[in-house]
């Protein structure tokens, strides 16, 4: 259902309204929404660097990407066990919870999706100690609802409970039928997580929607994704329509007159679909693949931290997560 509400964005005590999204902030630490230093609020890895908590190329040197924020842990019990609430960022349909720590290194998740402007996305809840009782998959609940406890569950690691904290991403999914392609990996573990894996997800920066959203600058995702930088375009020669635009059409600029015959598709820096346009037959006239980087940004299309494009001759090709990201969005 799309969801038709007058918003207000809501700081846990104290609303700032407006015709956009109703959001609020996930912890019941204030310190974002009163401006204070990433300290305050996000949790660094072992590594003591408080950038590892934060969302982009920020782990390993620069070498590994991390798709949301960190939010540490401000309410313990006397056993110094994480006792913060998880709150429901926006309103929307429970799609997924796992209660099995063990199968992800997400650990205890829950993931919820969410319409608004025609563009269909998702708000992501890891490493929580615990889910509320009332939380079941196809419920829908409003924004600032209980979703679990904030915790330091994991699969395949351990999060010392002195780190415990909130693993927030809100973002895309590539395909809502991704059992197939997983299927066809010969990843040789089962897929637990349906079309909710992490690899079907791609994240954008949740600190800096949080602040367009605050200063009034975005109305909702559609707002925020039509302004996020293009680091290289792609054209798919597929006249088709994706899953992922019948759930997105809020993002597709249409062609009059013209009969489609492929798309082209603006990627952030990280890797995530931005635009799409309509490529009408003339656009590949001297296209001979299927799959065609036809325009990039050299400072942006070669983050340490994702391999978007190879360098080939003078100019690039898709690297294996740019291939993977296409392959789940147009089929293989």
């Amino acid at each position: 259902m799309r969801l038709r509400v007058l918003g207000c964005f809501i700081a846990i005590v104290g609303t700032v309204c407006a015709d956009r999204l109703p959001l609020v902030w996930p912890t019941p630490n204030r310190a974002f929404l009163e401006g204070k230093p990433y300290e305050d609020y996000i949790q660094p890895t072992r590594s003591g660097r408080i950038e590892s908590g934060l969302y982009g190329c920020t782990r390993n040197g620069g070498h590994r990407f991390h798709e949301g924020i960190d939010l540490k842990s401000i309410e313990r019990d006397r056993a110094g066990r994480s006792m913060d609430p998880v709150f429901a960022a926006v309103p929307g349909r429970i799609a997924y919870v796992n209660r099995v720590a063990g199968n992800s290194s997400y650990g205890i998740y829950v993931v919820l999706e969410h319409e608004y402007e025609d563009v269909t996305f998702y708000t992501l809840y890891s490493h929580l100690r615990s889910v509320d009782p009332q939380i079941k998959t196809g419920l829908y609940i409003e924004q600032g609802a209980v979703v679990g406890v904030l915790g330091a569950t994991a699969g395949g690691y351990t999060i010392p409970e002195s780190r415990a904290h909130l693993h927030f991403e809100l973002g895309l999914q590539l395909n809502s039928e991704f059992g197939w392609w997983y299927d066809q990996q010969g990843y040789g573990s089962k897929n637990h997580h349906g079309d909710w894996s992490g690899i079907n997800l791609v994240g954008w920066d949740p600190l800096k929607f949080y602040r367009l959203a605050l200063r009034g600058q975005i109305d909702g995702p559609r707002d925020f994704l039509l302004r996020q930088p293009k680091a290289l375009t792609v054209r798919v020669d597929y006249p088709g329509v994706p899953d992922f635009i019948r759930r997105n059409q809020g993002l597709v600029t249409r062609t009059a007159g013209n009969k489609r015959r492929g798309w082209e598709i603006d990627f952030s820096p990280y890797g995530l679909p931005l635009r799409w346009r309509e490529a009408p037959e003339s656009a590949f006239a001297e296209q001979t693949s299927k799959i065609a980087v036809v325009d990039y940004d050299p400072d942006l299309a070669f983050k340490l931290c994702r391999d978007l494009l190879d360098r080939r001759g003078g100019g690039a090709v898709p690297g294996k997560d740019l291939r993977r990201s296409l392959e789940l969005l147009f089929g293989p």
